[in-house]
């Protein structure tokens, strides 16, 4: 994802330095094309004032002159009016493709201001998607954990209670044993007694 990116912030750096060749090459052959019509139109100047000196200096009736004048002016003028409409027209030109370079410029920012919003959209729905299956994981383990520590304890539980009822069990037949022994021996000590007192009855009859 990272590396998508990257590539798309590249596409974009390498179009934006597109964008600015375009206009420096635009701004050059406008700056050529006017430099060439202003000269040009120098030219027509000095032509003009070389040729009205000509024709002062030729003429000798001012009427002929207004009208070599007029007829030169005349001739310069539509020279002059060319050369301002070629002028315009390389201006409006200018204008035009500067318009369209502008829109294309527009255009693939928009592109990679989109792809990059959704690049970034996917980062996180993919990071949100890791931390969601880490916790998912943390908690299986967690409840794992829990469940193996309820096994032992019960395992635990289990043995110490059997444990108890074999020593109760042992405890209780010890007991039994015991008392069966006590038993026992005052049985046979009553009869020891018995026999004796008997004994010593005969013995005084």
């Amino acid at each position: 994802m990272t590396n998508e990116i990257i590539d798309v912030l590249k596409k974009f750096s390498e179009d934006s330095l597109a964008t600015a060749q375009k206009l420096g090459e635009l701004n050059l052959k406008t700056f050529e094309k006017l430099t060439t019509k202003q000269a040009a139109l120098m030219n027509s100047y000095v032509e003009s004032g070389v040729k009205s000196a000509e024709l002062v200096s030729k003429v000798k009736d001012p009427k002929d002159l207004v009208a070599l004048q007029k007829e030169a002016i005349t001739q310069y003028s539509s020279q002059w009016v060319n050369n301002v409409r070629e002028a315009a027209e390389t201006l409006t030109a200018a204008r035009d493709e500067l318009m369209g370079i502008l829109e294309q410029a527009k255009g693939y920012t928009t592109e990679s201001a989109e792809e990059l919003t959704k690049l970034n959209k996917q980062l996180v729905a993919d990071s949100m998607a890791k931390a969601t299956q880490q916790v998912e994981k943390a908690t299986s383990q967690a409840v794992e954990a829990a469940q193996e520590v309820a096994n032992l304890t019960k395992q635990a539980t289990e043995k110490a209670v059997k444990a108890a009822q074999e020593a109760t069990e042992k405890a209780v037949k010890a007991t039994q044993e015991v008392t069966d022994k006590a038993v026992a021996a005052t049985r046979d000590a009553a009869a020891q007694t018995v026999a004796a007192s008997k004994k010593v009855a005969d013995k005084s009859a």
